[in-house]
């Protein structure tokens, strides 16, 4: 008697309960390795229930019953993994193989009766355990590799930083003016995906025309918003009448309390009027401009100037004042910021202001062509040393 009784739990346990064990979790484990998540769980659902109808169909049952049960085996044993652990589900497998094979135990009331109970009793002190103490909420956070988040934040950055540069280059002219007397060409090459260069044209009636170029102190991200900042309040006040002494003296008043201290913008705002030629120009800080005239003479022509945000109002007046020059027709301007003269090679040393005096020197009398040649000196000289700031060049020609 005690024998048969033995062999009855151990058929249980060894035989129902590893059947149940292996039928609910091996359909799940292969349906999240080799699925993808969004149809995993459907897979995993009916290959538990068809595991377990062809299991029903070696115990002689007809059709109705094995579909019935495998379908209710199924759903429950996957959502007890699903929305549980593997202890819930060693519990649950231990209860469903008691209801199999209680037929085996009816010639033994007695460890029929002990067996009940002491399920029950486990699956009653479960119950409470679980009302009392329900399981944290595990967050993605609590399993993620570090590697793993490290890698989606850096994701998450490049694509910020992508969404700036295209900002920037917004802020950028689309198009250059066109006048019949005056030609112009621009180019403005970033040291990282994003600067502190900027340059602008405002046609500001139907002989003159506003150029600015402008420069931030630092790179980067930093450097870009605060160009950035610079454009809207420079936009606001060109249009203003006055000198170019004038609109950056507002702009200085208007950045100067929004800007870092430390922070500043070096920038010439120019005024060509297409009639008689002149270059009326203030400098804020920025690099003198250059004029190659048409007979191959070359000058720099620089004005007093102190760089936008250093100083609140009076001194930054007293040192920004306006300069002109006058152009003959072929005559060029260039305008360009420190990146070009401060480019370095591999051994460090500097490009300098003599060489870009001699490319401009040397190439086509022609606006376009100008830019075209100092860029192309720039990057032969620096040859593979990496770009370390920004380089913005505008040329002016009278025509």
């Amino acid at each position: 008697m005690l024998r048969s009784a033995i062999a009855s739990v151990a058929n249980a346990i060894g035989g129902v309960m590893t059947v149940s064990f292996i039928v609910t979790t091996i359909p799940v484990m292969l349906a999240y390795w080799l699925l993808p998540r969004k149809y995993a769980a459907l897979f995993a659902l009916l290959f538990t229930s068809l595991l377990w109808g062809l299991f029903e169909a070696t115990q002689g049952l007809n059709v109705p019953t094995i579909l019935a049960q495998a379908i209710i085996r199924g759903w429950i044993g996957f959502a007890v993994l699903y929305y549980g652990d593997m202890l819930a589900l060693v519990a649950f497998v231990a209860v469903e193989s008691f209801l199999i094979s209680i037929g085996t135990f009816a010639s033994h009331p007695i460890l029929l009766v002990c067996l009940g109970a002491v399920l029950f009793l486990v699956v009653v002190l479960g119950g409470i355990a679980y009302q009392k103490n329900a399981p944290e909420a595990v967050s993605e956070a609590d399993y993620k590799p570090d590697f793993l988040s490290l890698l989606e934040e850096n994701e998450r950055m490049h694509q910020e930083i992508a969404a700036a540069k295209s900002v920037q280059q917004k802020l950028l002219p689309r198009s250059l003016p066109t006048f019949d007397s005056v030609v112009v060409s621009a180019a403005c090459i970033p040291a990282y995906e994003v600067g502190g260069d900027y340059y602008d044209f405002f046609p500001l009636d139907d002989k003159r025309l506003g150029v600015l170029i402008g420069d931030v102190s630092g790179k980067g991200i930093s450097a870009a918003f605060y160009i950035t900042l610079a454009k809207g309040v420079i936009v606001s006040q060109v249009r203003n009448v006055g000198s170019p002494s004038d609109v950056l003296h507002r702009v200085n008043s208007l950045l100067y309390g929004v800007m870092e201290r430390g922070k500043f913008v070096s920038m010439i705002y120019g005024i060509y009027d297409t009639h008689s030629r002149e270059f009326s120009f203030s400098n804020a800080g920025h690099n003198p401009l250059v004029v190659r005239r048409v007979n191959g003479e070359m000058q720099t022509i620089s004005a007093k100037g102190m760089a936008i945000g250093l100083d609140k109002g009076e001194r930054f007046e007293r040192a920004v004042t306006t300069a002109s020059v006058t152009l003959e027709k072929g005559d060029c301007i260039l305008l360009y910021t420190d990146g070009v003269t401060e480019a370095m090679n591999t051994n460090h040393a500097e490009y300098g202001e003599e060489r870009m005096m001699q490319a401009v020197q040397a190439a086509p009398l022609n606006a376009a062509d100008i830019v075209s040649a100092a860029l192309a000196d720039v990057r032969k000289f620096a040859g593979k040393a990496h770009q370390h700031d920004d380089i913005t060049l505008v040329a002016l020609q009278a025509v």
